[in-house]
């Protein structure tokens, strides 16, 4: 009998329970103020911004990750490795989350947020790579594609970087550049763009 080769479905359900039980710690985070008043809800805020950040971060780490799934072929050592190495410095989210929030945002703590995702990117830019290993190489438009995304992940990475030392200059200005930098990696989704596109009907000719 031929051993067949694992295919991405285990390696994509225990990706998803990862990131859900992550999302589920950040939440936990969340504290409920002992006092009925508005005051006393807009004192957290630096804790809901730092949720709410690191949840849309969380998010769009899922969907690429998601999308990037449908181009598997087999789950080899090196695309479980650099998943579980990406699913580790995800899982460090909360605690970097918290951390700034508990602080409020203090230059260090800010800093370290930051630098976590730089971590998170280099990661996901190491996972791309392998899967983008995977595509049909004589399929031109694909390998376009990956090479805007991979394109992308650097300007993501590059822009993180610079985050760490902003963090000491001025903390809410890094924050602001995190979430400019989270919907710039989020938009445009070009792998999910092209696997749409492909699966469109061809229109009738024009007669």
């Amino acid at each position: 009998m031929s051993r067949k080769k694992p295919g991405p479905e285990r390696l994509g359900a225990f990706s998803d329970n990862m990131i859900s039980i992550i999302i589920t710690i950040m939440v936990l985070e969340l504290k409920v103020p002992h006092q009925a008043s508005l005051t006393a809800v807009a004192a957290l805020w630096p804790v809901m911004m730092s949720y709410a950040l690191s949840y849309l971060i969380v998010a769009l780490i899922w969907i690429h990750h998601h999308n990037l799934l449908l181009y598997i072929r087999h789950a080899d050592s090196p695309v479980l490795y650099t998943n579980l190495l990406l699913l580790f410095l995800v899982s460090l989210i909360p605690f970097s989350t918290e951390y700034m929030a508990e602080t409020r945002m203090a230059p260090f703590s800010t800093a370290m947020y930051a630098a976590n995702f730089v971590l998170v990117t280099v990661a996901f830019t190491l996972f791309e790579h392998r899967v983008g290993l995977q595509t049909d190489p004589d399929d031109f438009e694909l390998q376009q594609v990956r090479r805007i995304a991979n394109r992308r992940s650097w300007v993501v990475l590059v822009l993180y970087l610079a985050d760490v030392p902003l963090a000491y200059v001025h903390p809410p200005l890094a924050l602001g550049l995190i979430l400019i930098n989270a919907l710039f990696f989020g938009v445009p989704d070009v792998y999910r763009l092209l696997l749409h596109r492909k699966a469109e009907p061809l229109a009738p000719p024009v007669e």
